[in-house]
């Protein structure tokens, strides 16, 4: 019984002594990109936003006023495909890249490469649609349902 105690108290000491307090918050870098958008076949333009992710070392105040921390910078492609029952695409929408059309305050965040899309095009009462982005950068296409 004896040994049992020093045991238990020299695995207790060592599990109190060896325990890593650091919280390491940032993890490695990834590309992870952010879909931001409603389609709502009742109105003239549907829109969405793509950005990515920000994650570094730096303060947040120092990385938002850099647009390719959070902005896709190269060209990207954004598309809806309409899908019939069996998820087949019936028909592709190319959403046209829009920095114009919003006029952003100055703050925090930078307002270059702003990406933001739009089509036009009347959306189908009904039908379902997949959103593809091609990032173009050699990583897998993104969708959504």
């Amino acid at each position: 019984m004896k040994y049992l105690k020093i045991t238990f108290v020299f695995l207790l000491a060592l599990g109190l002594i060896s325990r890593d307090n650091e919280l390491n918050v940032n993890d490695d870098w990834s590309d992870i990109t952010v879909v931001y958008g409603i389609l709502d076949r009742t109105q003239d333009t549907n829109w969405v936003r793509v950005h990515r992710a920000w994650l570094g070392q730096d303060k947040v105040s120092i990385g938002a006023q850099s647009p390719d921390s959070i902005y896709y910078t190269q060209s990207i492609g954004v598309q809806l495909e309409e899908l019939n029952a069996s998820g087949e695409i019936v028909h592709l929408i190319d959403l046209i890249y829009d920095n114009s059309s919003r006029n952003l305050e100055e703050g925090e965040f930078t307002t270059e490469e702003y990406r933001l899309y739009r089509t036009s095009e009347t959306l189908k009462a009904g039908a379902e649609y997949r959103l593809r982005i091609q990032k173009n950068n050699g990583n897998p296409d993104i969708t959504a349902v």
